[in-house]
């Protein structure tokens, strides 16, 4: 069963995939693959679980492996796969001795090499750390220590960027972890799949930690550049696929989820509610050797004490039906919702390659406006997930300086802040009673937020902490464009806009995202403006303020 939100959301893809079909319509040669191939050749790495990696007897293996089987079903074209370690693979697509690579992380040096298909996994990448060590929280807190690295990896550049340069290079993940294995290293950086799956296999995933992910990536394929009509006749394979099949493969590799057991968060109930149950009877047992009349109200008591284990058990019925809608909400979010998304994108690319200059201007106006919606729509899915989770996330409460969340927020808005040249001011900030995840988040927001809307020449941003009589009152302040009044309550809605979208990004989610972190912190939010004399976004945390008393 899908909720309204969800539904509403099928149709309004739905509605921009005919679209995109009636756009091409006139053209049969469209749905067709734009160069026949007899095959291809296609280079990955071959140490990465459980996307692709090696059986006992040599050959590849993994998610990756048998989407090509399958693309290699829908097209014709026959598939020629080599897996080998990563800096090789690099090396030996760029000498042409391969068509396509896979695996590979998209930045602004390979795109000077490559052209890329859209992204279809999304790699977090975090440092490790043996348990020995302690203060290592980023890159940066990396300096100094001899860090391992794989090879080629994407990691290294920004290692560098951080100051981090006595690196180890390995030429696999198993390599670099089995050394880790025997104590030859003590730090290193790998992505998190594959690190989670050797660390658990060689048994030593309890000697270390991890910091949270340095920067995320996301797995593409990639062919050489100026071949588009290959990267066509790719990514047309890709989205032959039907999203049933790739999660059919999904589970192979990855598992299936346990939905018909019975949820963890249950059993504190039932073991409670027969506890009660116990103690009750034990109760009326005595009772009964001393008064009858006291044993007619135990039995009552009890009849009642039923009832209410009837409404309970009807109560965790519902919330198990709604945590399903929400989970098959957001299966078909990111699979199902978005297999249009990428349809829409390589039919766009297919009509270009196959028909080229004879395309009108007009055409070639309306092709970019279809891809520009579809990846507008790709964002608001995006935001749409965020959402949904940070509504559904358990608080994991410590006490921690409030300067980590802002220095992991301002890390992750880098680019953001050297493109606006704001200036960052911070007041003294205190120690909090907090989920730092959910707080990192709601700083990230509410920072990204000042930077977007700042007109200024010299825009500043202050990270405010002050005492009130209400408690600790912490907050983010700009000099820049203002709310009006009458939209101060307005904004913490989601999908409300005050702006056009060509004056200002965004989905109008984020604000909405913010009044969540904070109202799972028992707190409330809310912001001080007038048009032209900035914002000052406030927000109070009352379990911060229970913590203190």
């Amino acid at each position: 069963m899908f909720t309204p939100l969800s539904l509403k959301l099928v149709r309004t893809v739905g509605v921009a995939f005919v679209a995109g079909l009636l756009l091409f319509g006139s053209t049969s040669s469209c749905f067709a693959l734009p160069e026949k191939l007899k095959s291809i050749r296609v280079v990955m790495d071959d140490n990465y679980p459980p996307y692709v990696f090696k059986d006992e007897q040599g050959g590849l293996q993994g998610v990756i492996v048998d989407q090509w089987r399958l693309w290699q079903e829908k097209t014709g074209i026959r598939v020629e796969l080599s897996g080998m370690d990563w800096a090789d693979a690099q090396r030996l697509m760029q000498a042409g001795e391969f068509e396509v690579i896979d695996t590979i992380f998209r930045n602004e040096q390979r795109e000077k090499f490559y052209e890329f298909t859209a992204p279809y996994a999304e790699i977090s990448v975090p440092l490790f750390f043996h348990e020995d060590i302690s203060g290592i929280r980023k890159a940066k807190d990396a300096r100094g220590f001899v860090v391992a690295v794989k090879a080629g990896e994407a990691a290294i550049e920004i290692l560098h960027k951080n100051g981090v340069s006595n690196l180890i290079e390995y030429p696999s993940y198993e390599k670099l972890i089995a050394a880790a294995r025997d104590g030859q290293v003590k730090v290193f950086t790998v992505d998190r799949p594959p690190a989670l799956y050797f660390l658990n296999k060689m048994g030593i995933q309890d000697q270390f930690r991890e910091t949270a992910p340095m920067y995320s990536g996301e797995f593409h394929r990639a062919v050489a550049k100026g071949r588009k009509d290959l990267l066509a006749t790719i990514e047309v394979g890709f989205a032959r696929i039907t999203a049933d099949e790739y999660q059919t493969l999904d589970q192979r590799w990855m598992g299936r989820s346990l939905d018909h057991m019975l949820p963890s968060w249950v059993w504190p109930a039932v073991i409670a509610a027969g506890s009660i149950f116990g103690l009750t009877l034990f109760a009326v047992s005595l009772l009964i050797l001393f008064n009858r009349k006291l044993h007619e109200k135990v039995t009552q008591a009890t009849q009642d004490l039923q009832v209410h284990a009837g409404k309970l058990e009807k109560i965790n019925e519902d919330l198990a039906k709604r945590n399903k809608e929400l989970d098959e909400f957001t299966y078909i979010a990111s699979h199902d919702l978005q297999e249009p998304l990428r349809k829409i994108s390589a039919f766009s690319s297919l009509l270009k390659a196959d028909m080229g200059n004879d395309l009108s201007e007009d055409t070639q106006e309306n092709l970019d406006f279809l891809t520009a919606a579809a990846a507008r729509m790709q964002t608001l899915i995006d935001d749409l997930l965020e959402l949904s989770r940070s509504g559904r996330r358990t608080l994991q409460r410590t006490r921690f300086p409030l300067d980590t969340c802002i220095d992991t927020a301002l890390e992750s808005l880098a680019i953001q802040l050297e493109e606006s040249g704001v200036r960052i001011v911070r007041d003294e900030l205190p120690e909090i009673w907090g989920d730092q995840t959910i707080l990192t988040q709601l700083y990230q927001n509410l920072i990204n937020n000042a930077i977007k809307f700042t007109d200024q020449e010299t825009p500043v941003v202050k990270l405010t902490a002050e005492q009130t009589e209400q408690g600790l009152v912490l907050g983010v302040s700009d000099n820049g464009i203002g709310i009006a009044k009458q939209y101060q309550q307005q904004i913490f809605t989601p999908f409300k806009r005050l702006h056009g979208r060509d004056d200002y990004g965004g989905t109008g989610i984020g604000l909405a995202i913010c009044h969540k972190a904070v109202t799972q912190h028992a707190g409330k939010i809310w912001v001080e403006s007038a048009p032209g004399q900035g914002s000052h976004f406030k927000f109070i945390l009352w379990s911060e303020q229970e913590e203190v008393q």
